[in-house]
């Protein structure tokens, strides 16, 4: 029972990445979108400061001001004044997909960042949400 272990979102990508079919209700089901995590409101971790970083569908975000969008390969330009909402999960690439005001583009968060934000495991979250709410 190995894979009772292994973390459904880590889980969904292997299959994913080994070409196959995953349940699309995965992220709806498994993953919470709204966690309590040790980043300030501009998304830098923190030692003293807790937020819910809020990635449920609707919710209105923006890129961190210390994004790395340009070395990410990204065809369009954004920063961190644009503003975007969370638009629906990508099951099959086990993320959320992120549309941005005033343009066509679209970024996909991977779900592992909850689980990463929780544990404070990044300097940074790479979105913060525009009306963000402390613990």
């Amino acid at each position: 029972h190995i894979l009772e272990d292994f973390p459904s979102h880590e889980l969904c990508l292997w299959l994913t990445r080994l070409g196959l079919k995953v349940r699309t209700s995965q992220i709806e089901t498994d993953v919470p979108l709204r966690v309590q995590v040790p980043y300030d409101n501009r998304g830098a971790r923190s030692q003293n400061e807790r937020t819910h970083w809020n990635l449920n569908l609707g919710q209105k975000v923006r890129l961190n001001e210390h994004n790395d969008i340009e070395n990410a390969g990204q065809s369009f330009k954004l920063d961190a004044s644009t503003i975007g909402e969370v638009l629906r999960p990508d099951d099959a690439a086990c993320s959320l997909v992120i549309g941005f005001e005033g343009t066509a583009a679209t970024v996909r968060l991977g779900v592992w960042w909850l689980g990463a934000a929780q544990r404070g495991a990044v300097d940074r979250l790479p979105l913060v949400n525009v009306n963000p709410t402390p613990c």
